[in-house]
């Protein structure tokens, strides 16, 4: 399924929940944790090990595109890398006001994502490309 159709697929079902259009609406803990925290989290909640090998985002893409076995391994797209080192700001005050509740903590809400992620397989990485 391709990455748009599962946003809209996953908006549509927000969207009926609340009663909320997301088209300004931001998703996001503002306590995030830092990348490596991030990743030690979802390696928690799968049951996977992580092994880090640091590269700077050039090399981790050009890995990913030509080094076999590497892309196999790891099942993200090049193109995902720059999410990793993209310095970003959220703001949920629209989130926060039309659905009268903070955002949750990425730590509660991760092994909810885990499921999904599992329950839906047909969802590949192309939705981070």
């Amino acid at each position: 399924m391709p990455g748009n159709v599962a946003k809209d697929h996953e908006n549509a079902l927000v969207e009926r929940k609340f009663g909320v259009p997301l088209g300004a609406h931001v998703f996001v803990d503002l306590r995030h944790l830092p990348v490596d925290e991030t990743i030690d989290a979802i390696a928690h909640a799968t049951g996977r090990t992580v092994l880090r090998i640091p590269l700077t985002k050039t090399l981790a893409k050009a890995a990913l595109d030509h080094v076999p076995g590497v892309y196999r391994v790891m099942r993200i797209p090049s193109a995902a890398v720059d999410y990793f080192v993209h310095p970003t700001l959220y703001d949920t005050t629209n989130t926060q006001r039309d659905l009268h509740t903070a955002v949750p903590r990425f730590r509660d809400y991760l092994p909810r994502l885990v499921e999904f992620v599992k329950a839906h397989p047909e969802i590949g990485p192309a939705a981070m490309a």
